[in-house]
């Protein structure tokens, strides 16, 4: 005899599944224009080392003579660009797949518009500090950081564009 305890509400909740292609794309998606833009925006790629304050002539008691090494993905473009999409698709699969359950959770119909318009506004705006972290990351002293406000800025736009036309072909993932 077996006995099943139910917990109220347990049996009206359906499950929440996340399409796991569709989570991939808008990632994918939304780290490749932020690539495209950050690398647009540094004001120049490094290759070798960059003097630090003391060999600028800045020089105090509290600064070193050391010479900061940048990442050697900087300089090449081949590789920058997917260097760039790669890290910032790893922080956003986390974002996409958090705004489509955050959607999913409130119980939208993840066909109707609010779902629709909630998840590309969602997606845009957890772009915005993900395009600040890559080009911390990423850049560093490669891209200032007006250019690094005006970069999130304009991933924010185009993720929201990219996400709308995304939702409107496949959905809510």
């Amino acid at each position: 005899m077996s006995t099943e305890v139910l917990t109220p509400g347990a049996a009206t909740r359906p499950a929440i599944r996340l399409r796991v292609p569709l989570v991939l794309v808008f990632a994918l998606g939304s780290a490749a224009l932020m690539a495209w833009v950050l690398r647009g925006k540094a004001l120049f790629l490094p290759t070798d080392s960059i003097p630090t304050a003391t060999q600028l002539g800045l020089s105090g008691h509290s600064h070193s003579s050391a010479s900061r090494q940048v990442a050697p993905i900087t300089g090449d473009a081949i590789a920058n660009y997917p260097g760039l999409a790669v890290l910032g698709m790893h922080l956003m699969l986390v974002a996409v797949a958090l705004v489509a359950y955050a959607v999913r959770r409130f119980r939208w119909q993840p066909d109707g518009t609010a779902a629709r318009l909630g998840f590309s506004f969602l997606v845009a705006v957890a772009t915005a500090p993900v395009t600040l972290l890559v080009a911390t990351l990423a850049l560093g002293p490669a891209i200032s950081f007006a250019n690094t406000l005006a970069a999130a800025v304009v991933v924010l736009q185009y993720t929201f564009v990219f996400a709308i036309v995304g939702v409107l072909f496949f959905g809510v993932p």
